[in-house]
């Protein structure tokens, strides 16, 4: 019975193969520990990249529905400045237009003492379409010398109401006459004793050149007389 032939230790043969075994695990071992981290690099910096991708989608679409959205209610913006100047400056241009036209029609001072014009008040009106109409007030010293001073009042408020209503700008045109009267006790002071009132429209019927001064009870928008006025023709 032949036995197997065994090599000895320590030949040549066994030491190549030591050898071989040795180099085979050490490149196994190696190579594929740096392909894998090389791999897994790529993957990661891949999955940031989206992940950046859809937080920037989200975003964006977030601004999207906030413009689209018909519920967001938008920012209050600021009044314009310039046009509510502009509007200021246009008041005060009618109010030193109508101011000249009384002045020139019944006169800058009172016979009983004091200035013409005791208040004045310009507005825009806010009952018509059209933004540049206005209304105005106008408290005025009566003369209480000479003559009738009701009449005087009536004459001077048919003047004023026919220049002012040239004006195409004048929609409403008040006249609030005063007189200093005395009341029960013994005191003086200045009183509304008549007050007129006439709008555009009633002022066009009027042909001003022949209006009887008696009939501004029956045609004006608002009419008031004292009671001391009224034995006075």
């Amino acid at each position: 019975m032949q036995k197997n032939p065994t090599v000895p230790k320590g030949s040549p043969h066994t030491n190549s193969t030591a050898t071989l075994s040795q180099q085979s695990t050490k490149m196994n071992g190696k190579s594929p520990s740096k392909s894998s981290n090389a791999l897994q690099g790529c993957i990661g910096c891949l999955g940031f990249g989206i992940v950046l991708l859809i937080v920037g989608v989200f975003v964006a679409s977030l601004f999207s529905m906030n413009e689209d959205d018909p519920t967001v209610s938008p920012q209050p913006t600021m009044p314009r400045v310039a046009g509510t100047t502009s509007i200021a400056k246009q008041d005060n241009l009618v109010e030193q237009q109508v101011r000249t036209v009384i002045s020139k029609t019944a006169g800058t001072k009172s016979s009983v003492g004091g200035e013409r014009i005791m208040s004045l008040q310009v507005n825009e009106h806010q009952g018509t379409t059209r933004p540049d109409d206005h209304i105005v007030v106008a408290t005025l010293l009566a003369d209480n010398a000479g003559g009738s001073t009701k009449s005087r009042m009536q004459f001077q408020s048919m003047d004023v109401f026919k220049q002012l209503f040239a004006m195409s700008t004048m929609e409403e045109v008040t006249i609030i006459w005063q007189l200093p009267l005395v009341d029960t006790y013994g005191k003086v002071e200045n009183k509304p004793v008549m007050k007129i009132t006439i709008d555009r429209t009633t002022a066009a019927k009027i042909n001003w050149d022949n209006f009887n001064r008696n009939n501004f009870s029956q045609v004006a928008n608002g009419y008031f007389e004292h009671a001391t006025l009224q034995n006075d023709n």
